[in-house]
């Protein structure tokens, strides 16, 4: 009898562990909250077990070797973020996971004359608060409730910290506040903005740019992949855009150049969006934005930016 449940107890054991070995596939989207919008780029991985992968093009991820049982998934870019769960049971086809929809914590806006970035966060799905002026964020108890700042074309100017008091608050919190982790992205006026923020990445050139349709060059493998090729068309329905140059090519990511048309001749291989990190934090800025006359492509494009931050 003894040797019966000896037996007994051996089997039971060999079946429990050759089932630890078992894994699966799992396949899944990334998505704005608006569940349409894909996120690319985004790192997938599964919590505590060391596997990771990144979206492609149409947000969707693999993640191969996955070991069964309730697994805790994780899709991460920037300051967007979703947790969520799968059973993962082992099967001859992938798993497909739920979609799984990004968001952040809150995000503000200082609205401009020319631009709605508040538009483009709406029709993601994503909720934000409205400042009338930058200097309404220039309190740091009130950045610290922020993940995300949008700066709209024309609602910020240049800030001048060593002649102001109240610009050198506002320098210094917004600077700490992207070293900290937080994103800033602005569109073309505010790239005044952004240039007396950062000078060391970034200036302006001059507000030459005249209205034009433009055919981009895109460097940035994310956003070719988003596109499917290699070009983006951008519309400037409005002249006296701003043209901007890179002032640290060490530290700041030219992500679309394009040959433009200015006041004072034709320019080529002009950058139209750039990126940098400052710290823990990223800042984008755009010659370009959602304006009326926007591209399908540059519609894109933008959202994509949103992620990004």
């Amino acid at each position: 009898m003894k040797k019966v449940m000896i037996g007994l107890v051996l089997v039971m054991l060999f079946v429990v562990l050759s089932g630890c070995g078992e894994t699966a596939t799992v396949t899944g989207y990334i998505m704005a909250p608006n569940g349409e919008d894909p996120v690319v780029g985004a790192t997938v991985s599964v919590k505590g077990k060391g596997i990771s992968t990144t979206t492609n093009g149409t947000g969707r991820y693999t993640l191969a070797n996955v070991p069964t049982g309730k697994q805790t998934l994780q899709a991460v870019k920037g300051n967007f973020r979703v947790e969520f769960t799968v059973s993962v049971h082992n099967s001859g086809t992938p798993i497909e996971a739920p979609i799984a929809k990004m968001t952040t914590k809150k995000i503000a806006v200082v609205k401009g004359d020319y631009d709605n970035i508040g538009a483009v966060l709406t029709n993601l799905g994503l909720s934000y608060t409205e400042f009338d002026s930058i200097y309404d964020l220039s309190a740091s108890s009130v950045l610290d409730d922020y993940s995300v700042i949008f700066l709209a074309c024309g609602g910020s100017s240049e800030l001048y910290p060593d002649e102001f008091p109240d610009d050198e608050v506002v320098y210094n919190n917004l600077r700490l506040f992207v070293a900290e982790g937080g994103g800033i992205y602005g569109s073309d006026w505010s790239a005044a903005t952004i240039v007396s923020l950062f000078s060391e990445y970034v200036s302006i050139v001059g507000y030459t740019g005249l209205d034009q349709d433009v055919t981009a060059t895109v460097l940035d493998n994310d956003i070719r992949a988003l596109l499917g090729k290699n070009n983006c068309a951008i519309r400037y329905d409005l002249g006296s855009w701003a043209l901007i140059a890179v002032q640290d090519s060490t530290k700041v990511s030219v992500d679309m150049i394009g040959d433009v048309s200015t006041s004072g001749g034709d320019v080529g291989d002009s950058p139209l969006l750039v990126e940098f990190s400052h710290g823990s934090g990223t800042v984008i800025l755009t010659t370009f934005h959602n304006e009326e006359q926007v591209t399908a492509d540059g519609l894109k494009v933008i959202k994509h930016l949103v992620f990004s931050l």
